[in-house]
């Protein structure tokens, strides 16, 4: 974390909270917060390339490589208390609400003992696994989502650094190791379109140019009509299912991103075998 990130969460907690917080960075350590946090095993830890620092890597990366960073975050287990839960205004004054299932509803994450699985879904964000456990059992907020009222007239908000989490473009960001976290708006200055969804392959991308972007990993089908994607949040925007404020795999039509102005894209940094 930044200083002055850090400088900015410490002015809005307690000293226990930064205390613990500043253990955690040097071990995954069993704090007493009531906070249960799983962390992840040395061996998927290094198969997915996350680095504790939080650092990039410049290097280029295998479809393989990618589709196991993908797994890592939609397979992440940690459990929130009422400490991750936040519906007001950060030092910076942007209004944040966590998508809790007592504020979201059916689809938020649980904060009563139950194990949520998948990275909690926070506009902006693009923290790395284990910034989002050490948010987690430092106190800070588990991700950060809004409700739209009226599509058509739509402003963005702020993002903030205070949740812990990761958008659907920091999702794909942190998957292919980009240097540096991209929106659905230029995310495409990394790609080149591919001609047809035919083409796509596992570790590639479907990308709406300021709605959503998901990770392609398979086909359902031989004809192409449905395929398979890991995912931050839901491009469908349907019912709330149990996943949709966490990173998690849904199933996609063909018919349904082509009518809705979907293209497929290639990472240029994607080794070929």
């Amino acid at each position: 974390m930044h200083v002055t990130k850090m400088f900015s969460y410490c002015r809005n907690t307690d000293i226990k909270t930064i205390v613990i917080w500043v253990l955690s960075c040097t071990s995954v350590f069993a704090a007493d917060t009531g906070t249960r946090i799983v962390t992840p095993s040395t061996t998927n830890a290094t198969a997915a390339g996350l680095s504790y620092s939080g650092s990039r890597e410049s290097s280029p990366i295998t479809r393989q490589e990618v589709l196991q960073i993908a797994d890592a975050y939609a397979r992440q287990e940690w459990q929130a208390t009422v400490s991750n839960v936040f519906h007001g205004t950060d030092t910076s004054g942007v209004h944040i609400d966590t998508p809790d299932v007592k504020w979201w509803g059916r689809g938020g994450w649980y904060f009563d003992g139950r194990t949520n699985v998948g990275v909690a879904y926070c506009w902006g964000g693009d923290s790395t696994l284990a910034e989002f456990e050490q948010g987690i059992l430092a106190g800070r907020p588990a991700g950060y989502d809004f409700k739209v009222s009226d599509p058509k007239h739509f402003v963005p908000p702020s993002e903030s650094s205070l949740p812990v989490g990761v958008d659907c473009s920091g999702f794909v960001s942190r998957c292919w190791r980009l240097k540096e976290k991209r929106s659905t708006r230029n995310l495409v200055e990394e790609c080149r379109q591919l001609p047809s969804f035919d083409d796509l392959r596992p570790g590639d991308a479907i990308n709406k140019r300021g709605f959503h972007v998901a990770l392609f990993k398979e086909w359902l089908d031989t004809e192409h009509d449905k395929m398979r994607v890991f995912e931050a949040g839901d491009g469908q925007k349907n019912d709330p299912l149990e996943y949709y404020e966490k990173v998690h795999e849904n199933d996609y039509k063909r018919t349904w991103l082509s009518t809705n102005g979907f293209v497929p894209l290639r990472y240029r940094g994607i080794v070929e075998p």
